[in-house]
């Protein structure tokens, strides 16, 4: 019997970006929190203001360097191209530029005119709906900030941090990350910050337990208290007494003894207990993770997302920087397939190069696909760039957001006359399979038909699930509805394996759903055996596959389709696996019982 845990007395929710449980005294971190210098100046000394920033982010550009060249072996693979990307925005015309011209024309110091671009360049990423694109706002923040520090002599290095204690800050930046590298904090605390942050993915680099969007955390933390950071269910518990220390203790103990079995088999090949082999492919936000990851037992990389290649610029990416990162991927993947998606713009995804007016409904305004077709200069790029790479690897392309068969056909064609241009120019480029997401109902429909078209499909379920239950993925009021074992979902999947099995064409899965503790059972029933996510999540995925079987999948998914509702498909998993998964979901901070 699965017990519900009781809550604790006193905590703050977060989100969880690197699981763990730990205990330890606060370490708060404030750098001093300064407000910026606003002074109107004469136009004969705008000159000098520039001279200042421009020294200013020299500096900072230095101190970077300084950090990142002081890596170790181990250490370079981890976090050299995350600094990278920061050393790189120092470089950008677009945020040099406008500082100056905001000089020139409002006559304001250096410090005043870069607070303003840094807060327009962030407020058009937060303004997008898509967490990925919000997130990189807090990259433009963190480096905006390192130059205003530099600007008013103020300490931009992270202070010494004890080992063992919980760190508790506001942000952390990659180089601040560097430097935590080094005295290990048990425990990690941000009042900003997402799970697909830059800090995020260092904090599971380094498996150090973090917790995310921790509102007021260094306000309502001290500098000494204990406490103790469940990032597996996303508190932070700060008046524990000795009864429940103990049983964090335990908690503690029992899950690093589980997640260090999952490591023990993640090279192991995939499988249910009946021997039926699950490929498990990675979802990929950036370059850096492919460079960095440990590939053993991974079939791929399933979803590449290009898209941070475009942002925060003045103008796109050329097609020999795409190239280069490209090429560096499919080397880093040593022959496995690397599926590369399209950008995938529009609605109120837009790139900084791009400025037009957010749409009444960006969900359903001009995006993915459709938007490119109306960039074909972007998109042309980016699909030479794509083949020219493709020498180097096995590059697959993968278009987002098709809803209609001529789309595809004019994508298709594309890649037609790209390869066209490329022979006739006598550049070498390799055969590469073209497949399409299925996410938006009319896909579904119509997957008999792509199914002719596509070489392969990829279920983007984050989407589908948002416009199958026709609500907002985005709307904190709307989570709980949002269950992704919803019987209506459930039907959408069951008609796309259909479709696809019927005409032989490979169908994978690279949503949330896919690695699902609770409905990925039921993706299994239905017929999925590719899924692609994030790395983290790959070893309670390879746990799950070994606990259950292919009878017990196929017949959950045969009953659960005949289910009424989400609370019904909720209750028939816990009624069939329960016994099977009660640890898997109990070390994992899963209440059954909610359901």
């Amino acid at each position: 019997m699965i017990v519900r845990s009781e809550p604790p007395k006193a905590s703050i929710r977060g989100v969880s970006a690197a699981p763990g449980i730990a205990v330890g005294r606060a370490h708060v971190l404030d750098r001093g929190r300064f407000a910026t210098p606003r002074r109107r100046i004469d136009a004969d000394t705008t000159e000098y203001e520039r001279g200042r920033l421009e020294q200013a982010i020299e500096t900072s550009r230095t101190e970077l360097c300084a950090i990142r060249d002081q890596l170790d072996v181990e250490g370079a693979a981890t976090f050299r191209m995350l600094l990278d990307a920061h050393v790189a925005m120092h470089d950008d015309v677009m945020l040099i530029e406008s500082a100056v011209t905001l000089m020139k024309a409002e006559l304001i110091n250096a410090e005043w005119a870069l607070e303003r671009v840094i807060a327009s360049i962030k407020e058009q990423f937060e303004s997008v709906s898509d967490g990925y694109f919000r997130e990189r706002a807090g990259d433009v923040e963190q480096v905006g900030e390192r130059i205003l520090r530099q600007l008013v002599g103020r300490v931009s290095l992270l202070p010494m941090v004890q080992g063992g204690s919980v760190l508790v800050a506001t942000d952390l930046s990659p180089a601040d990350a560097v430097q935590l590298s080094q005295s290990r904090p048990a425990a990690i605390v941000l009042e900003l910050g997402s799970p697909t942050s830059h800090t995020a993915i260092l904090a599971r680099a380094m498996e150090i337990p973090c917790i995310v969007g921790v509102a007021n955390a260094t306000r309502r933390i001290a500098h000494g208290d204990t406490v103790v950071v469940d990032a597996l269910r996303g508190d932070v518990i700060l008046d524990a007494d000795d009864a429940m220390l103990a049983r964090v203790e335990e908690r503690s103990r029992r899950y690093r003894h589980f997640t260090g079995k999952l490591r023990e088999r993640r090279s192991l090949v995939p499988e249910l207990q009946d021997g039926t082999v699950v490929e498990l492919s990675a979802n990929v936000e950036l370059a850096s993770e492919v460079l960095i990851a440990n590939l053993d037992g991974v079939a791929g990389i399933g979803l590449f997302r290009t898209e941070f290649l475009y942002l925060g610029r003045a103008n796109p990416p050329t097609e020999d920087e795409q190239v280069d990162v490209y090429a560096d991927v499919l080397r880093a993947a040593e022959q496995r397939p690397v599926v590369f998606r399209v950008f995938d713009f529009g609605g109120d995804k837009l790139p900084f190069a791009s400025p037009v007016a957010r749409p009444s409904n960006p969900a359903l305004a001009l995006r993915g696909l459709r938007f490119a077709l109306t960039r074909l200069d972007l998109l042309m790029t980016q699909l030479r760039a794509i083949l020219r790479a493709s020498v180097h690897g096995k590059a697959r392309i993968m278009f987002p957001m098709v809803a209609t068969i001529p789309d595809l056909r004019r994508a298709k064609q594309c890649v037609l006359d790209v390869q066209a241009q490329l022979k006739a120019d006598g550049v070498p480029f390799a055969e590469v399979p073209i497949g399409t997401m299925i996410e938006v109902p009319s896909a579904v429909m119509l997957a008999d038909h792509l199914a002719k078209e596509a070489d392969f499909f990829s279920v983007g379920t984050n989407d589908l699930v948002q416009y199958v239950l026709a609500l907002d993925r985005s709307d904190p009021k709307l989570f709980s509805r949002a269950r992704l074992y919803d019987p209506a979902v459930l039907r959408t999947l069951a008609h796309v394996a259909k479709a696809a099995e019927h005409a032989s064409v490979p169908f994978a899965m690279c949503g949330d759903m896919a690695a699902d503790p609770i409905a990925l059972p039921l993706v299994l029933g239905l017929g999925f055996r590719n899924l692609s996510m994030s790395l983290s999540q790959m070893p309670l995925a390879r746990e799950i596959l070994s606990r259950v079987n292919m009878v017990q999948v196929h017949a959950l998914a045969k009953d659960a389709l005949e289910c009424a509702t989400a609370t019904d498909v909720g209750r028939l998993i816990v009624q069939r696996l329960g016994t099977s998964l009660e640890e898997v979901w109990s070390e994992n901070g899963i209440d059954p019982s909610s359901l």
